[in-house]
């Protein structure tokens, strides 16, 4: 549902819409997505589907100029045109897109820095790999776990540019335009929730003061260490006891309107049923923060 709205409000030219404790919370990559489909008046499965044919050929293709292998592509272009995320069960969720996001931005980067002959077309494969890097990081807010496989990915290609000679003119050439266009993305992200919502920004859950708040309270350790529980009860509640600021919260995580982020984690953590369990403490901390009035805009909520 947040998705759906983050893509009304694109779709009707209301940027991400009014703010409030959901809107940055998490990447509106796949909401452009849903977007996209409305724009184009195409089914939202049919324009996955689309995409992932797409990212597969793509990916299949670069592969065939590298090794050379007919059988080998065929065999990968078969292999990961029925991936099985890409036919989903009816839900409308972001993963449907992200690893076929994530196989353009590689096989792009492998065209710029292995395939290609000339200056040209190492920046416009760099250009795409940088773009779709940066829609795949405004998707899913973990994109973190690619930077080793991007670095590997780069060390291979200094090894190889250094002994040919073209280390300046062709590797140097490759990366630059990759984090320009990659930076680009993320600025003008940025800049747009600064002219619509009064700060230079990006998500929230990035956003540092937000961060901090979380290691803080996720440092208190008080009673027994409770697997998969961020901040226990106990916690909480000596927590009460010191913070001005968390104690304003206190009668939202004591009232029933906090139920609905216990309930989802007992049916995975049977043993922490009266926890906020895994990533539902973060939801929660948001919305008792809401309720104290303080998600009117990013600066307040900062």
């Amino acid at each position: 549902r947040l998705f759906i709205n983050l893509a009304h409000s694109l779709s009707s030219g209301h940027w991400l819409g009014h703010y409030s404790q959901y809107t940055l919370m998490k990447g509106p990559g796949y909401a452009f997505f849903l977007a996209l489909a409305h724009q184009l008046s195409l089914p939202l499965y049919l324009l996955t589907a689309i995409f992932h044919c797409i990212a597969v050929s793509f990916f299949a293709w670069c592969l065939y100029k590298l090794s050379q292998s007919k059988v080998l592509s065929i065999i990968i272009f078969c292999s990961l045109l029925v991936l099985p995320m890409a036919i989903s069960n009816g839900r409308v969720i972001r993963d449907q897109i992200y690893p076929d996001q994530l196989l353009i931005a590689f096989s792009a980067l492998i065209c710029s820095l292995f395939i290609s002959r000339t200056s040209v077309k190492r920046a416009f494969f760099a250009v795409i790999s940088g773009l779709i890097f940066a829609w795949f990081g405004l998707t899913r807010e973990e994109g973190i776990w690619v930077v080793p496989t991007v670095v590997l990915l780069l060390l291979f290609a200094l090894v190889h540019f250094w002994r040919s000679g073209n280390l300046k003119q062709s590797f140097l050439s490759s990366v630059l335009v990759l984090a320009l266009s990659f930076f680009s993305i993320n600025i003008a992200f940025q800049l747009v929730n600064w002219q619509v919502y009064g700060q230079f920004t990006s998500l929230d859950i990035k956003e540092k003061n937000f961060k901090a708040a979380l290691a803080a309270l996720q440092s208190v350790q008080e009673g027994e260490t409770i697997s998969h529980v961020p901040v226990s009860q106990k916690a909480m509640a000596r927590i009460y006891e010191v913070s001005p600021q968390f104690v304003k919260l206190k009668p939202y995580f004591d009232s029933t309107d906090s139920d609905v982020w216990l309930i989802p984690g007992c049916q995975f953590y049977s043993w922490a049923c009266d926890e906020y369990t895994g990533g539902w403490f973060i939801w929660a901390l948001r919305e008792a923060t809401a309720s104290v009035g303080y998600y009117q805009n990013p600066i307040k909520a900062a």
